[in-house]
C-alpha cells in the first residue's frame, strides 16, 4: 500500500480521475461535478451523512433568507460552496444573482460573522462546535440532522474505474467469476 499526500480536496479528485490514487474516502457533492465531466471514479460505499453546519446572524433564520445577504465560503470550488449551491437550489434561489458570495479563510468567516460583516458561514468542524462555545451567530442548518440533507451522504468510499474492478472485501475473498 501507498500513501498519496494532496494539499487540498480538488488535488484528491485529480489524484482519482488521473488514476494517480485507487482509492479515497471524499465529500460527496464536488465528486458529481467529476462524474458528470466523465472521469473514471467509481462511488463504492457512503461513508457518512451530516458534517456542515449553517450559522447566520439573526437576519437569516431559513435557507431562503440567504436571497440578498453576504455568505462566506473558502473558495469557490470548495465542498462548502458546492453543498451550499445544492442547498439553494433546493429552495429555489440563483446561486449567481440571489446570493453574495466572499471567499475568506474559516477563521476569518467566523469573525467577519461574529461582528456582522457577513449573514452566512457554512462551518465544518470544529469551526461549528468552536462557534456554539463563542456564542457566535446561531444554528440554522444542521446536514446531521435536519432534512433532507441529513438523508443524503455527506463523504463517499471512492476508487478509480480501473481499481474498482481489483478491490476485494474481505480482502481474502474469493475473485468473482468471469
Amino acid at each position: 500500500m501507498h500513501y498519496l499526500q494532496k494539499e487540498g480536496t480538488a488535488d484528491i479528485e485529480t489524484a482519482l480521475a488521473s488514476g494517480e490514487a485507487d482509492l479515497n474516502g471524499h465529500f460527496a457533492a464536488p465528486l458529481l461535478l467529476r462524474l458528470e465531466a466523465g472521469d473514471p471514479i467509481v462511488i463504492l460505499a457512503g461513508l457518512h451523512v451530516g458534517c456542515f453546519e449553517l450559522f447566520g446572524t439573526d437576519r437569516v433564520q431559513s435557507i431562503r433568507d440567504l436571497k440578498g445577504k453576504t455568505v462566506a465560503v473558502p473558495s469557490l470550488d470548495s465542498s462548502r460552496y458546492v453543498f451550499l449551491a445544492s442547498m439553494m437550489a433546493y429552495v429555489g434561489l440563483d446561486l449567481h444573482k440571489d446570493i453574495n458570495f466572499v471567499t475568506h479563510p474559516g477563521s476569518e468567516s467566523i469573525r467577519l460573522l461574529s461582528e456582522g460583516k457577513i449573514d452566512a458561514y457554512l462551518g465544518f468542524p470544529p469551526e461549528p462546535q468552536e462557534m456554539r462555545e463563542q456564542q457566535i451567530g446561531h444554528l440554522v442548518i444542521d446536514s446531521t440532522v435536519d432534512r433532507p440533507w441529513s438523508q443524503y451522504f455527506c463523504a463517499c468510499w471512492l476508487g478509480t474505474g480501473s481499481s474498482s474492478a481489483r478491490i476485494r472485501w474481505p480482502p481474502n475473498a474469493p475473485s468473482a467469476p468471469s
